[in-house]
């Protein structure tokens, strides 16, 4: 672990000048992203605050492993770019550079005319970045729409790989926690079985599916209902409905096969897809994918609705654990008492959640 600077952003830092409430970037029930300016260089940055009295135990060290990992991959041009890492006694403060681009769905779904060979770039994109984090034998384990991002507005192919907080260094199938997100979790990790990197592989292949057929491959029949959510991923059952994949070359399909070969052992590597005839060809034929962005375009807006009602509900529970634990500590107060129990550890990031 490298060193980190203690003191805060807006005077014992040399560098960052944190821009106040007008320049926030996003906000969770943890932690609030804001933009900032780099004194010495001039350049836009962010800087991810996150108040250290809303963590468990747990959750700061995993913080400090995601930083760990940020700053081993950090020269990559497709992965976040880390910047620097320091504390106060409230906060933790993690420097990046600054996106502008927004999400990849959301740039698609604006998009006036979308093909199979827009697609296969930024699916080759995202395998490239895979291929570099595996052979590092790091594991990403939280692959999804929200962490695909666009480095600037007016770049179409520029993704940038962010959210790191399950990320792991790994050696072999030395993997048990069971972590993700349920809609393109592996099911090798379902089923509470040792697992490496392939899971990312897993995940990348439901995000190619449906950035090709505009629908996710395994769904439950009630979307709440994550049971049968899960007893279908571990089915792994694929299906290319000709009704909305008639257009999509056989060579992408047999592509996002290899990716979702329920066996992990067969399943192929970052690596080795690279060399898959779908990314080799030289040209495509054009194949217009505009009825497939039309389905995105429905599976974006109700992706969203459920990630708000998610981060609303965790917010919601934060306060609850807050509010039970300040309870707690006064009733030990006036009761002369010892420490009050420790309740359970929260999830950091309510939008990846722990599957178990």
């Amino acid at each position: 672990m490298f060193g980190v600077t203690k003191g805060s952003p807006e005077s014992k830092y040399p560098y960052i000048i944190v821009n106040g409430a007008a320049k926030k970037l996003g906000s969770g029930a943890y932690s609030t992203v804001f933009a900032a300016t780099d004194k010495k260089t001039k350049e836009d940055v962010a800087v991810k605050k996150i108040t250290k009295a809303n963590l468990q135990p747990h959750d700061h060290d995993a913080l400090k492993n995601e930083v760990d990992i940020l700053h081993g991959v950090k020269d990559h041009a497709n992965i976040l770019g880390f910047i620097e890492y320091f504390e106060d006694s409230e906060h933790y403060y993690l420097i990046t550079e600054q996106i502008t681009g927004g999400e990849l769905f959301d740039r698609i779904c604006e998009k006036e005319t979308y093909t199979e060979a827009e697609a296969r770039k930024l699916i080759q994109v995202l395998v490239q970045t895979l291929a570099f984090l595996h052979s590092k034998s790091i594991a990403h384990r939280d692959l999804k729409p929200e962490n695909l991002l666009m480095k600037a507005p007016k770049e179409d192919t520029e993704i940038v790989l962010a959210d790191f907080g399950f990320a792991v260094r790994c050696k072999g199938k030395n993997l048990v926690q069971v972590c993700g997100t349920p809609d393109y979790v592996a099911p090798e990790v379902i089923k509470h079985e040792a697992y490496d990197y392939k899971c990312d592989i897993w995940s990348a292949g439901v995000i190619a599916y449906i950035l090709l057929g505009g629908y996710a491959p395994f769904q439950a029949r009630n979307p709440d209902d994550r049971d049968e959510l899960f007893r279908v991923i571990k089915k792994g059952r694929v299906v290319f409905h000709e009704k909305y994949w008639q257009h999509v070359s056989e060579d992408a399909k047999d592509c996002i096969r290899q990716m979702l070969l329920l066996d992990p052992d067969e399943r192929t590597s970052a690596a080795a897809l690279l060399n898959h005839a779908w990314f080799r060809a030289a040209a495509l034929e054009t194949h217009d994918l505009n009825e497939s962005q039309v389905r995105l375009r429905e599976f974006n807006a109700r992706r969203k609705l459920k990630g708000a009602v998610h981060t609303v509900k965790a917010a919601n529970t934060m306060r609850k654990v807050l509010g039970t634990i300040k309870s707690m500590k006064a009733s030990e107060a006036a009761a002369g008492g010892g420490a009050a129990p420790t309740l359970a550890p929260a999830s950091m990031e309510p939008t990846a959640v722990v599957c178990e």
